[in-house]
């Protein structure tokens, strides 16, 4: 088997040093994050068409029982075409998600949340998930643009 006929069973998610506040309010908004995608044994990351789905839950929260994401996003495979990218590890996508998204708020109430990830390749129903819960820092003051 080569890489290219190997499923996805690995990812690895590298996120921007803080989030963006995209709206000048002073409230982070938006989470900078750089998707790998591999599989094992192989090891360099790769691009596959797919879906990945994104979850913020209040911190400590992720993987408890009955326990309901403050926010999900869903980026199609269409989407995630156009997020395709290079980096020095190697091909990745790089996504933003954005507490705006749909009209929604930056204001949740939370100074840090949990964030969780899980990709499905096209003609799959493996859910791949992100290796752990990641921590994210809602804290005040954000970073705008161009900081």
């Amino acid at each position: 088997m080569t890489p290219d006929e190997a499923p996805i069973n690995a990812m690895a998610l590298v996120l921007g040093p803080k989030p963006l506040d995209t709206d000048g309010n002073l409230l982070p908004d938006t989470i900078q994050i750089e998707a790998y995608l591999f599989s094992r044994p192989f090891p360099n990351p790769m691009h596959r068409d797919g879906t990945f789905e994104f979850a913020i839950y209040r911190s400590g929260g992720a993987g408890r029982t009955g326990e309901k994401p403050l926010r999900v996003w869903t980026i199609s495979p269409e989407r995630l075409a156009g997020m395709r990218g290079k980096s020095l590890v190697g091909p990745s996508f790089s996504i933003g998600i954005s507490l705006l998204e749909d009209g929604a708020t930056d204001r949740i109430g939370e100074q840090s949340v949990d964030l969780m990830a899980h990709f499905t390749e096209v003609g799959s129903t493996e859910r791949v998930p992100s290796m752990g819960v990641r921590s994210v820092s809602l804290s005040s003051p954000a970073v705008g643009r161009g900081q």
